[in-house]
């Protein structure tokens, strides 16, 4: 019967959903007239869902050892689920994974802002040997493309770097 036909499919299905694939209305049917069938149903459905579940375990534990973290939703999207599924699934392996990512975003972005300052000191330094006074736009225009440092980043890095060389006022007029 189809409902035998059903244990030997790839991928195993829930009770409702043979139920409803042969015209029930849902799973109380096939439950109550054939009862040992509908328990072998429901125990291969149950445990190739524990083996899916295990599987992604496995997986999320195996981006915690990804040398380039990954955000929480990347993984997800890579594994094929929606990131809320995983979440409620794994709530403190998500957590882990998201923090890892997060603390590695931080550590990057300390990292470009090291170099944009050590970028615009040494455009500073070009426009100091010039004889030109580091303003905002003058290190702008010098630097040639977008500093990667918000104003308030460009300005407290400028105002240090212009005490560290003495710098109080215009040298001479701008370009």
């Amino acid at each position: 019967s189809s409902l035998e036909a059903s244990l030997t499919e790839k991928a195993p299905r829930s009770l409702y959903s043979v139920a409803k694939s042969l015209g029930y209305e849902g799973q109380s049917g096939i439950e109550q007239r054939f009862p040992g069938l509908a328990e072998k149903i429901k125990a291969r459905y149950r445990k190739s869902k524990q083996a899916e579940i295990h599987r992604i375990e496995m997986k999320l534990k195996a981006a915690l050892k990804d040398e380039e973290p990954r955000s929480m939703r990347a993984v997800a999207r890579e594994l094929g689920y929606n990131n809320y599924y995983l979440r409620a699934l794994f709530p403190s392996l998500s957590q882990v994974i998201s923090k890892r990512f997060e603390a590695h975003k931080k550590k990057k972005s300390g990292l470009k802002k090291r170099r944009e300052r050590r970028e615009v000191r040494r455009v500073i330094v070009k426009l100091l040997s010039k004889g030109i006074y580091p303003s905002v736009d003058h290190v702008r225009r010098e630097y040639g493309k977008p500093i990667g440092l918000n104003s308030r980043d460009l300005n407290a890095t400028l105002k240090g770097i212009r005490a560290e060389f003495g710098v109080s006022r215009r040298i001479k007029p701008g370009f």
